[in-house]
């Protein structure tokens, strides 16, 4: 199944994603407490340029906080770093060509510190803007 961008945006809740290789849910978003991708795939009526919006926070571990990718039918598109304990929004721009497509965000860096701490990746949605 895949979500139509026929209109301006196409908001998908981390909850709602059919793409969930690792995680789980918690407070009604998803929650990647190991490697994994989070995505789905979408339908893109016409070429062009995309902005992808993924509304994320993460937890650290020692001073190195979680790396977040973003793929296009599973092709690294872009890394950054989720360095915020609080929601924060992270704008991607993708050149896109008509089809079905599938966007992926996911989770590189992931480790635990048994009593210390555990680095995460914590999803809400990503929204797609043509």
């Amino acid at each position: 199944m895949s979500a139509d961008i026929s209109y301006s945006a196409l908001v998908i809740e981390s909850e709602n994603a059919s793409i969930r290789t690792a995680g789980g849910l918690i407070s009604g978003n998803w929650y990647l407490w190991s490697n994994g991708t989070l995505g789905e795939s979408v339908s893109i009526p016409a070429a062009g340029t995309y902005e992808v919006v993924v509304r994320a926070y993460g937890s650290p571990l020692g001073d190195i906080w979680p790396e977040m990718e973003l793929s296009v039918d599973g092709v690294g598109v872009e890394t950054v770093t989720v360095d915020s304990t609080e929601y924060v929004d992270y704008v991607f721009q993708v050149e896109l060509t008509p089809g079905v497509h599938t966007i992926g965000v996911s989770f590189l860096n992931d480790a635990y510190d048994p009593g210390v701490a555990d680095r995460n990746l914590y999803l809400d949605r990503f929204t797609i803007i043509s």
